[in-house]
Parts: structure tokens; sequence; C-alpha cells
């Protein structure tokens, strides 16, 4: 056995997770390995669940992480990693109890979702909200000219949107994920009503002439 100046004798048989080791905010500390392991799964089961929202110019589309294709990617590494706290060189363990006492750490989970339900969430929301810009138009009804009024166009990039979700998934599943779709809102050359632009009152009577009686 080897003794260091100033710390305590150490013990090759601790093989418990030390204090100042967490999943999320759950700490693992004075688990055995598998223990602590099945602490993490289930930890990670309910980041499943969380919820993920996107905007898409102020209409909420809601999902799941599950249904986006959730899982767990490193399970591996962080079994290796907790089997560092608990086998292996006891002077290694001991500095690194030591590190925890100072900082303590969060296990690294890394989490995965499947890119084609993505895009498909993103598609699947974004498409129906598509339109392009509609202008105002006139027509007489009735002895009286009556305005349709005009419509905005909406465009959404969904590349875009896909990499602001990805790059919102990417800083964790701890607190439920917020985005806005990449939204462009496109305004007809006469607006929603005749006053809305200058001249548009006359552009919309010209527009009719010029349905009744051809080009000028």
């Amino acid at each position: 056995m080897i003794a260091l100046v100033g710390a305590p004798a150490l013990q090759a048989d601790a093989a418990v997770i030390p204090e100042g080791i967490y999943a999320g905010e759950r700490s693992l500390g004075g688990m055995e390995e598998d223990d602590a392991l099945t602490a993490v799964e289930e930890y990670v089961t309910g980041l499943a669940g969380q919820q993920i929202t996107m905007d898409v110019n102020g209409v909420a589309a809601v999902t799941t992480a599950q249904e986006l294709g959730f899982s767990w990617s490193n399970r591996d590494q962080v079994k290796a990693d907790l089997e560092e706290y608990t086998s292996g060189n006891v002077i290694r363990r001991y500095f690194k109890k030591k590190d925890l006492e100072k900082t303590p750490q969060k296990v690294d989970i890394r989490i995965k979702l499947e890119g084609s339900r993505v895009a498909e969430f993103v598609q699947n929301q974004c498409e129906p909200l598509v339109q392009e810009a509609v202008d105002a138009t006139i027509h007489r009804e009735n002895g009286t000219f009556v305005i349709t009024p005009s419509q905005t166009g909406l465009t959404v990039d969904q590349n875009a949107t896909i990499k602001t979700l990805n790059e919102a998934l990417a800083q964790g599943l701890e607190e439920p994920v917020m985005i806005d779709a990449a939204v462009t809102v496109s305004e007809p050359r006469y607006g929603r009503d005749a006053g809305d632009h200058p001249g548009c009152a006359w552009n919309l009577f010209h527009q009719f002439f010029q349905q009744r009686c051809g080009p000028q």
C-alpha cells in the first residue's frame, strides 16, 4: 500500500461511486457501478418524453424527443467513465475523488435523434402554412365595387429550421426545447385594405377596368 503525504490510507476495495457525480440533478454518489448505470438509464428514459415546440409564424407545433427517434448514443462510454471511479488504479481514483470535492461533475450523456423523423416533423408542420402572396382584387357586384382582401405570403426554409432544431437539441433535453422556424413573410403588392399603400385604390380600379375593357 502506498500512502500519500497528507492523505488518508487508500482502500483498494472502494467499489462505489464517490460523491460529486450526477445524472442531471440526481446524485450517483454512494452507488455501486451497476446501480449508478441503472440510475443513468432511468434519467435518460425520462428525457425521451421532453417536449419540443416549434413556432411557425405564431402557430405552435408540439412533439416529444421520443417521437423524433430519441436514442442514447454513448451508453458504453458512460459505463466506462463510471468504471474509472470504482476500479483500476487506486491513486488515480483518489485524485479523481478529490477533484470531485472541488468541482462536481455531470455524466456526459449524448442524445441522438433520427434525422429523417426530424425532417418529417418540420416538413409536416410547415408545408400546410406555406402560401404565395395574393394581391387584393376588386369586382363589381350589384352595382357596388367589392374589394377582396389581400393575403400575405409565407415561405419556410426547412433546412435552416432543421439546423436550428438540431442546434437547440444539442444543448440538452433537461428543459423543454423551443425554437422558431425560419420563416419569411412576403407582402402582396396591394395590401389587405385599399388604403394600405399610396395609389392602391387607384391600382385596384385600374385592374378592374383592365379586366372589363382590356389593356390600355
